[in-house]
């Protein structure tokens, strides 16, 4: 299987990687326009912007549009994080060509229609009033905020104060300055003819201007536990430390320790706080990454009274890490990673979406066969090694119940 990139003038790179054997393809379209570019009054701007961009383009309403996709019988999906923007579709590969011309119109010529901005607010808002019905969903908000530096920190999903606060002018700026073809990323996974589709993806983005202001410069927050007040008889736990980017020589070595860590139910922290323990109905972790900065996110749910023994449990497990991992250990956390590889390899708009974020946080392809050969090399003494250098030592905790709890370990 061979991969194609190739970046046009205008800073937009093509990637490809043709799979026979099948009817369809998937596409995968960055754009650098996530909740970084939000101001920290106006959080929430680009996922407005992304909502309203389907609200119209040309002569085509909001209806028409979505009847004009949905003839292409494409299936398709958009998200906005920290860094981007992605959207993402999975159609016939005869109407590749059809697809990516109503694209172009979408993301260079939207109408924004101003009667639209009332609703897509409303949307937004009911979103964050969900996430009192979704404990989990809350803590993580939170953790996020407090763990990534500023204004990585910025939350996609805006605040009630931001999200009132959003006019059409904010709107126009946010789409001036983020849909650019500039670090824009476009994958294509699948029944492709790769000379057609840089013809086309040429033909409908090759006049796209554009470029980036400057790029985001971080600002670290301090280490902190921050409790959030909610009568319940359940208990959130959430705690996250500093891990290595995507782009760090030594990636690979540290999802074999997070898969060390929550692996299955086998894992260290299934075994220690569930299933030894019975402390939580549910527990893992969860690799968070953005281009400068990456870590991961531990998570429990539990009740008021064993939610100080989670927490404990959990702070031991985190610092013991950094005694290694055992040969079984090793093991299972290899096959882990090589199934999921090969799974996710295995579907188009999964393998699309794995080319474009591999580009932008390493700037190349990586193909499922390469990364098998990679993690195949890795040793247990390696990851021991890694484990000793980056053994997890400071932490931002977020707690979410009826009692702030304490770090005593």
């Amino acid at each position: 299987m061979h991969s194609h990139a190739q970046p046009l003038e205008n800073g937009l790179t093509i990637l490809g990687e043709p799979t026979g054997g099948r009817q369809s393809v998937a596409f995968s379209l960055l754009v650098p326009c996530g909740s970084t570019l939000d101001t920290s009054s106006r959080e929430g701007t680009a996922l407005l912007l992304q909502d309203y961009l389907f609200k119209g383009t040309g002569n085509l309403d909001a209806k028409r549009l979505a009847q004009k996709l949905d003839a292409l019988g494409l299936q398709r999906s958009q998200s906005v994080d920290r860094e981007f923007a992605i959207f993402s579709g999975v159609t016939l590969s005869k109407n590749l060509r059809e697809t990516l011309k109503r694209y172009a119109q979408i993301l260079r010529k939207p109408n924004f229609p101003p009667s639209e901005l009332e609703s897509l607010r409303s949307l937004a808002l009911q979103s964050l009033d969900a996430l009192e019905d979704s404990p989990m969903g809350k803590l993580f908000r939170e953790l996020l905020r407090k763990f990534f530096p500023m204004p990585l920190s910025n939350s996609p999903g805006g605040t009630r104060e931001s999200l009132n606060a959003i006019q059409l002018e904010d709107i126009y700026g946010q789409f001036e300055r983020g849909y650019i073809p500039q670090g824009a990323i476009m994958a294509f996974a699948g029944n492709i003819d790769w000379k057609d589709v840089t013809v086309w993806v040429q033909e409908f983005f090759g006049d796209w201007t554009g470029s980036l202001l400057s790029s985001t410069s971080v600002k670290a927050q301090p280490k902190s536990v921050t409790h959030l007040e909610k009568d319940s008889e359940q208990v959130q736990i959430g705690i996250a430390y500093e891990d290595l980017t995507p782009a760090h020589k030594d990636y690979l070595l540290g999802r074999f320790a997070l898969n060390v860590l929550r692996g299955g139910m086998s894992s260290r922290l299934f075994r220690e706080v569930r299933e030894k323990r019975g402390l939580v109905y549910t527990v893992g972790a969860q690799y968070i990454a953005t281009k400068p900065f990456a870590g991961v996110a531990c998570y429990a749910g539990s009740t008021t009274a064993r939610a100080q023994e989670t927490l404990d449990v959990m702070l031991t497990e985190l610092r013991k890490l950094k005694d290694g991992a055992l040969p079984d250990e090793f093991a299972r956390a290899r096959a882990r990673l090589k199934a999921g590889l090969i799974i996710q390899g295995e579907s188009s708009i999964a393998r699309a979406l794995s080319l474009t974020q591999d580009w932008f946080f390493t700037g190349k392809i990586v193909s499922v066969d390469e990364r098998l050969k990679e993690i195949e090399t890795i040793t247990l003494a390696e990851v021991n090694q890694h484990l000793k250098r980056h053994a997890p030592k400071e932490f931002t905790i977020v707690t979410l119940g009826r009692n702030p709890l304490e770090v005593r370990v």
